[in-house]
């Protein structure tokens, strides 16, 4: 099996490729581990770029087999899946099966992506003013919007899941999206400039919400989650972004990092093992 292994910020190809060498161990040395420097030195790299630069590594390097990624790698990992799905649903996607370790929010590379759905929801959400205060705008009349929502149901009928979301819960759905902007902005060096390349000129987010897109990851994957791990929501949210039937999540004790001990590390191989039978039986 040959393996692409995508680090998360702050780090390179060299030091993944020491944080995973015990579960590369157990999964089989025989594998063709691939590992890959990002693109940029420092700093959150554009969506689209990183994009590229794994399709690049696809095209000149592969085919692979399956994905590892860590953090932000997995996140990539993820939204270049995801995207694949959404848009060449008929033709055999970039990996067999996928390893995300503490995925964080995944990113859509398209600029445009969401657009209609952004269209829909951003009157929920209002830009905080230069105060940094959130700016409410006119009161809505949400009882109003929550009848007329029900009637339209009525007429039409609901097309899937997002549909049925009340006005009250489209509001809780949007704060918690853009939340997980700031949450993952924070926690790098220029948060300016990534909320901007996360989100649309309305500060919305362009995110991978299983509650407004339908679509899912058809492949084997594997979730590894830390207890502790401050980020944990939007690894479990990356997660219902894949098919039920072929998706297994693993928790393992500790924070946002690689697993390390050997009970853990064992519980994770079994299933990464599983996923790679899933996968050749494809």
């Amino acid at each position: 099996m040959k393996i692409l292994c995508l680090h998360p910020w702050g780090t390179s190809a060299e030091i993944f490729e020491k944080q995973i060498s015990h579960m590369c161990n157990l999964i089989g040395e025989s594998h063709n581990y691939v590992f890959v420097d990002g693109p940029v030195a420092c700093g959150p790299a554009k969506v689209k770029i990183a994009s590229d630069l794994v399709w690049d590594i696809i095209n000149d390097e592969g085919p692979f087999d399956g994905v590892i990624g860590f953090s932000q790698g997995a996140s990539l990992a993820l939204s270049i899946l995801y995207h694949h799905e959404i848009n060449r649903p008929h033709q055999p996607p970039p990996f067999r099966f996928a390893v995300f370790i503490c995925s964080v929010l995944s990113i859509s590379p398209d600029p445009e992506f969401n657009a209609d759905i952004i269209a829909k929801y951003s009157r929920y959400y209002r830009l905080p003013d230069e105060s940094g205060l959130e700016d409410k705008g006119e009161n809505s009349n949400e009882e109003e919007e929550e009848e007329e929502e029900k009637t339209s149901k009525l007429k039409k009928g609901p097309k899937h899941r997002v549909q049925l979301l009340l006005p009250g819960q489209k509001k809780a759905l949007v704060n918690d999206m853009v939340g997980f902007i700031r949450q993952l902005s924070d926690n790098v060096a220029d948060q300016a400039t990534a909320r901007k390349q996360w989100t649309r000129d309305e500060g919305f987010p362009r995110v991978y919400h299983p509650l407004v897109n339908k679509h899912r990851i058809s492949i084997p994957t594997v979730h590894l989650i830390g207890r502790s791990d401050p980020l944990r929501r939007q690894s479990e949210l990356q997660a219902r972004l894949c098919s039920k039937s072929q998706t297994r999540v693993v928790e393992f004790s500790g924070g946002h990092r690689v697993p390390r001990t050997s009970s853990d590390l064992q519980s994770v191989a079994f299933e990464i093992e599983r996923a790679i039978r899933m996968a050749q039986l494809r």
